[in-house]
């Protein structure tokens, strides 16, 4: 009997970090690091399963996803993309070594 409960709270947890990891994109730049170490440790908490791997595996891939978006914001790839860096010339200057 104490097994059936461990594996309902199991599952109802298992459901509320993936329902946190769907919003995880919706929220604001400034809460993002914050709600990612909560759930890492959240994930942390549940006992070992394949079910746990997978959220932990879906949380990296987002953490990443999330840390892209940043450096390309921060490295200023949306004026790179529109300004002389795609240029073909400049394509084949960088593909030679040249810069």
């Amino acid at each position: 009997m104490a097994d059936a409960a461990v594996n309902t709270t199991g599952q109802a947890d298992r459901q509320a970090i993936l329902k946190k990891l769907g919003g995880m994109r919706a929220l604001p730049d400034a809460e993002r690091g914050t709600a990612t170490r909560r759930v890492a440790l959240e994930i942390r908490a549940l006992p070992a399963s394949p079910d746990r791997v997978d959220l932990a595996t879906g949380l990296a891939n987002l953490a990443t996803e999330l840390v892209q978006c940043a450096a390309a914001n921060v490295h200023g790839y949306p004026e790179r993309r529109r300004g002389k860096y795609n240029e073909p010339s400049a394509q084949i200057t960088m593909r030679n070594g040249a810069a």
